[in-house]
């Protein structure tokens, strides 16, 4: 806010002087594209077979895969080379030194321009791979009696992999610096995505019950025009990856002090992979059960029964990945590590059994 920079910006082509001493020598963090940045691009492929088994039903086999080229990574082109190596012991729930992880580390000493924090430089880098395969048999219509069916059966197997991309919100903003362990280190955080899920499998049904057209009063209020549908999904657990948190200096001269390494970067536990934390497996089974009420030919009143999870097969959509504390060069684990910390859900925050009525008029 000095009168020499505000007289400076913005206009093009001034730069505000002295940038980065503003908030103190080292204090300042630059973020800014690299010269040979690139669009973002994917590369899709769909192919897809299907066979009539009968008149009424269809199967379906497709596979799905998508390639992600030069999606947006950041690298610190401040932090310099790395420096010599510090040895962490590690123990286990019971206090007894169980291993040890050594590691180069990065040094505040070693800053390739110290009136700068962070340098940070965004580049075209990153890829994601997913490969998927579906197989949906679909019933177009079976009659047996009064009871008229239809429904579906998908089940798809897929793998989403990255280099530690994150979900949508991760890729707005790009000033916190590098999301890799050790920087621009891409390849070294290749795993899988956090929004993979290996399988899924989705059961769609809807029946109708209708004897016969009828005038009787009993067949037209009571046995006829009862409607069920049931929509059952059962899926394997998307993932989390295992963290560390450290609390204070383990070494002298560490760029930065919220990492192993002094990177400052992901506190991912560097000696496990990503995603290696199950979150867990779903099975649920939502029904509606609707009676239609006729009155005459242009009116008609619906009462719905719904049930949302039915059976109260409450899953956890978050888990405790905190898996170590860092203090004094010593690793220990946390006692809560890979418990439930949410069980999240669409449209009053949980995802456990949920029922409701309700009328319609139709006229």
């Amino acid at each position: 806010n000095r009168p020499a920079d505000l007289a400076a910006g913005p206009v093009w082509p001034n730069r505000l002087p002295d940038l980065g001493t503003l908030a103190g020598a080292g204090a300042t963090s630059l973020s800014m594209a690299s010269e040979n940045l690139r669009t973002p691009y994917t590369q899709q492929l769909d192919l897809s077979v299907e066979q009539q088994l009968s008149a009424n039903v269809a199967l379906g086999v497709s596979y799905l895969t998508s390639r992600g080229r030069r999606f947006l990574a950041v690298r610190d082109a401040n932090l310099g080379p790395l420096g010599g190596v510090f040895t962490y012991r590690i123990f286990d729930a019971a206090g007894n030194e169980s291993g040890t992880y050594a590691t180069p580390t990065y040094l505040f000493a070693n800053r390739m321009d110290r009136a700068y924090q962070r340098i940070n430089i965004i580049e075209s880098v990153s890829n994601i791979w997913y490969d998927a395969m579906v197989v949906q048999v679909r019933n177009r219509g079976l009659r047996s009696g009064p009871v008229s069916t239809f429904g579906t059966v998908a089940y798809t197997w897929a793998h989403t992999i990255d280099e530690n991309l994150g979900g949508a919100s991760n890729n707005l903003f790009f000033s916190g610096g590098p999301g890799t362990v050790f920087n621009g280190d891409f390849r070294g955080e290749k795993g899988s995505s956090i929004l993979d899920q290996r399988h899924r499998l989705v059961i769609g049904h809807f029946a109708n019950l209708r004897f016969k057209n009828d005038p009787n009063a009993f067949f037209k209020y009571v046995a006829n025009n009862w409607q069920l549908s049931a929509l059952m999904t059962f899926a394997s657990s998307q993932n989390t990856t295992p963290t560390v948190t450290v609390s204070g200096t383990q070494f002298s001269g560490a760029a930065f002090t919220s990492t192993l390494n002094g990177s400052g970067g992901s506190n991912r536990v560097p000696f496990l992979p990503r995603g290696s934390l199950d979150i867990d497996t779903i099975a649920r089974v939502d029904a509606r059960l609707t009676k239609a009420l006729p009155f005459g030919e242009r009116r008609r009143l619906n009462l719905v029964f719904e049930g949302f999870n039915v059976f109260n097969n409450v899953s956890d959509t978050a888990r405790r990945n905190q898996l170590y504390r860092a203090q004094a060069g010593i690793l220990r684990p946390l006692p809560d590590y890979g418990t439930g910390s949410a069980s999240a859900g669409f449209p009053d925050g949980t995802n456990a059994r949920r029922l409701q009525v309700s009328a319609r008029f139709f006229f």
